[in-house]
């Protein structure tokens, strides 16, 4: 049961006991009139110390007490009503929040999409390139190829011994000298392609 509904239901048994008290407090005090006039009548009544105000006096007071309390609930039912309408304002903030970060997630997807997919392609291209200059050094002599080859950084060395026939490139790489050799070797055993045969 939410606090709401409590609060509302403290409040109906209030105001429900507040009219009860002013019902019998009524009834008493009509009753405490009528007896008193027709036993020993107002007068004596007075006399003993009794006044007619008397229960008049005790109702207000319990009214009083039932306002009060009635007012102290209202302010209470005020302040949760408050904290709930705040913590609404929060959730809400929070949603707009997980909203707002789940779409720089997606946009952030998909332009890894797109790098990988240019990536991709920048690949494919460089493959192509190699391809075409490894068919120009097949046709060049070994030893020539090789004094060239030397001389190229060694990552593009062995994109383009790669991409050679296997007779062609291991001819080529013997005609190296033994360091560049060495360095195109390593550099070949990082790519994930094989030398190939034809």
């Amino acid at each position: 049961m939410s606090m709401n509904k409590r609060l509302l239901i403290i409040q109906i048994a209030l105001i429900t006991l507040l009219i009860l008290k002013v019902a019998i407090g009524g009834h008493l005090f009509g009753k405490t009139l009528s007896s008193m006039n027709e036993s020993k009548g107002l007068k004596s009544t007075e006399h003993k110390g009794f006044s007619a105000e008397q229960p008049k006096d005790l109702l207000d007071i319990n009214i009083t007490k039932e306002r009060e309390l009635y007012n102290v609930l209202e302010k209470k039912l005020k302040e949760v009503e408050d904290r709930e309408a705040n913590l609404r304002a929060q959730e809400q903030a929070l949603l707009a929040l997980k909203r707002e970060i789940e779409g720089k997630i997606d946009q952030l997807m998909n332009l890894e999409k797109r790098i990988e997919q240019k990536l991709e392609v920048e690949k494919e291209e460089e493959t192509k390139r190699y391809k075409q200059l490894a068919k120009i050094y097949e046709s060049a002599s070994p030893v020539k190829a090789a004094a060239i080859l030397e001389k190229l950084d060694t990552k593009t060395a062995a994109g383009i011994a790669m991409n050679m026939k296997r007779d062609k490139a291991g001819a080529v790489i013997s005609a190296m000298n033994t360091a560049k050799a060495i360095e195109i070797t390593r550099e070949l055993t990082k790519f994930n392609f094989s030398i190939e045969q034809k």
